[in-house]
């Protein structure tokens, strides 16, 4: 629910406005897919009874699950669950003027909170395997959920394609995202020599909390797609239970996790635009100052606990990892960084004009930071300076054409980077894990935008051609690779008609092969969707609409957890959707 009040007066307004949103969603992730041949040609595919393009992992079997937060605490959790997001926002916008001066100050309170439970299948087995990797000869899998609850399974026919996975659930809970921001401004119009001087100085603050702890369970399941997928036991040929109520271990990623850190940012900003005639020069500074501070604690140590509450300590319950006392860990750190953007333009002739720009921008590492070597675990201060923000420095110059229903813009581009984040990158045994990574990137290009109009006939569309490389790493025999996911080419196209009452289009989009990982192994192949709309409008103040996208189901990669094609010819992928069809009304009062 959505609500603004505003006040206009003679020179300026006062708005209020208020949000409050409580939104559930699935948690979608990556699925197991066949991913065979070589690197350059892979071959990929869905498996036998599961196809991540339409499939889950998340089932209807798979629901309540009883596992240890981060103090030793019994909870159950809702696997179904997916996401839940609950906000409450309260803003304020005042704009007055003062002789020459114009003047504006925006204000925004922001209360969130949440849930997750995410699912993760990055560890595959066959049948076979599993019984022979943890429970040795005369093992046996059964069913712990679902209609064959019980049930002895045959490991070679088992979900259909005799694959397995250990899968990571991790539970999420965010306390707090508090978040206060306040953004006042100042901007007069001068004439100087003949033309307009436009100038702009402000302050934002903003403060931001990020209250949350994690802690996960590993689980055995079948992969079998439509909702059906359901938890497995694994025992030994004594009776010894290997995997119980389906849960393996409840130690996942990197164990649990707490955190209580507030962010606090203050930004004193400038700009100028100066026009005459032809030409038009701008130029924009910021300096960034922020402040750091609260604390960190992870798993530490582990104990026995009857999670379950049989009475029996089984194999994973008597090693349940525990954030124990003692374990928080200050962080205490300040940044600070500016930022700027100088650039021209040139109106050559009314309808064309030449621009160039020079751009140097930063961003925080902020929570990406958390648990990583970045951050001293006796002080919370940073180890190194130049972590505590990421970079960009781009130059640009191009050209804009508009005639006749006619528009274009050429941007060519080259832009470095700097950052220092997180990756999931697979270890030894093909296991995504978290990893901090500390890189730099050159990235050029050029991109292509345009659109024509006709009557009610119009066609908008865009290609961007992309070249680049790592130029610094942790891991040396990276520099020189291009980037992961990182496509040569780029496009877009929509052409739609526009008529009275009804509006009708259709969307290309598309790019050409990129790298599963930065080690320059696995290809990705390229894809194109292609999408179809429509709008009706039968009465004032009504609009009935309908869109697909995908329509013809294509299977679109977007991340390969495996650096080059596994072994077992099967990896976890993640999928654009399929074919997914979705229809809307609105009503304007």
């Amino acid at each position: 629910m959505k609500f603004n009040l505003t006040k206009q007066f003679e020179g300026g307004y006062l708005r209020v406005y208020g949000k409050v949103l409580d939104d559930k969603f699935p948690g979608y992730a990556t699925g197991p897919m066949s991913v065979t041949g070589t690197n350059d040609k892979p071959v990929i595919a869905a498996m036998p009874q599961f196809d991540a393009t339409q499939d889950t992992v998340m089932s209807r079997y798979i629901g309540g699950i009883t596992q240890a937060d981060g103090t030793g605490n019994i909870v159950t959790n809702n696997l179904q669950n997916g996401y839940r997001v609950e906000a409450k926002t309260l803003g304020a916008e005042l704009q007055f003027s003062l002789g020459d001066w114009n003047f504006t100050n925006r204000f925004r309170y922001s209360d969130m909170s949440g849930e997750a439970d995410l699912f993760d299948p990055s560890i595959q087995f066959s049948g076979d395997v599993l019984i022979s990797y943890f429970a040795g000869p005369g093992g046996r899998i059964s069913y712990a959920t679902g209609p064959q609850s019980g049930t002895v399974a045959n490991p070679a026919s088992i979900s259909g394609n005799g694959v397995i996975a250990l899968t990571s659930v991790g539970h999420t809970k965010i306390n707090s995202l508090r978040n206060v921001t306040n953004d006042l401004r100042t901007s007069r119009v001068w004439e100087i020599a003949g033309g307009d001087l436009t100038t702009t100085a402000g302050v934002y603050a903003s403060t931001q909390k990020i209250d949350r702890e994690t802690y996960g369970s590993v689980i055995l399941q079948d992969i079998v797609g439509n909702g059906h997928s359901a938890l497995l036991n694994l025992t030994a040929a004594n009776g010894t239970a290997i995997v119980r109520n389906g849960i393996y271990s409840f130690a996942a990623g990197t164990g649990p996790q707490r955190v209580n850190v507030d962010y606090d940012v203050l930004a004193p900003y400038g700009s100028f635009n100066f026009h005459k005639g032809k030409i038009a020069i701008g130029g924009s500074i910021r300096y960034d100052r922020g402040n750091v501070s609260g604390l960190q604690a992870q798993g530490s140590g582990s104990a026995a606990i009857d999670i379950d509450r049989n009475g029996i300590i089984d194999r994973a319950e008597a090693s349940v990892p525990l954030i124990g006392a003692g374990a928080s860990r200050p962080v205490d750190y300040r940044y600070d960084y500016v930022s700027y953007s100088g650039g021209i333009n040139f109106r050559v002739a009314e309808n064309f004009s030449l621009f160039a720009r020079h751009s140097l921008g930063g961003r925080a590492g902020a929570d990406a930071l958390l648990f990583s070597p970045a951050i001293s675990a006796t002080t919370g201060a940073l180890l190194d300076d130049s972590a505590g923000h990421d970079s960009v420095r781009q130059s640009e110059v191009g050209l804009k054409y508009r005639d006749n229903g006619i528009s274009l813009n050429v941007t060519g581009f080259y832009a470095t980077t700097r950052e220092t984040n997180v990756q999931m990158i697979p270890d030894y045994l093909g296991i995504p894990t978290p990893t901090l990574v500390s890189r730099g990137y050159r990235t050029y290009g050029a991109e292509f935008e345009g659109s024509i109009r006709r009557g009610p006939f119009s066609v908008v569309g865009s290609v961007t051609l992309t070249g680049g490389e790592i130029t610094a790493a942790e891991t040396p025999t990276l520099v020189g690779n291009k980037p992961r996911h990182q496509a040569t080419l780029l496009y877009t196209l929509t052409p739609q008609i526009d008529l009275d009452k009804i509006t009708v289009g259709a969307n290309l989009l598309g790019q050409t092969a990129s790298y599963a990982q930065d080690i320059n192994q696995l290809k990705m192949p390229g894809y194109a969707t292609v999408g179809l709309f429509a709008q009706i409008r039968p009465v004032d103040r009504l609009v009935l609409g309908i869109n697909a996208s995908n329509i013809f189901d294509k299977r679109a990669i977007t991340a390969i957890s495996s650096g080059a094609v596994p072994a077992s010819g099967i990896a976890t992928a993640r999928t654009l959707y399929g074919r997914l069809v979705s229809a809307s009304a609105r009503f304007f009062f």
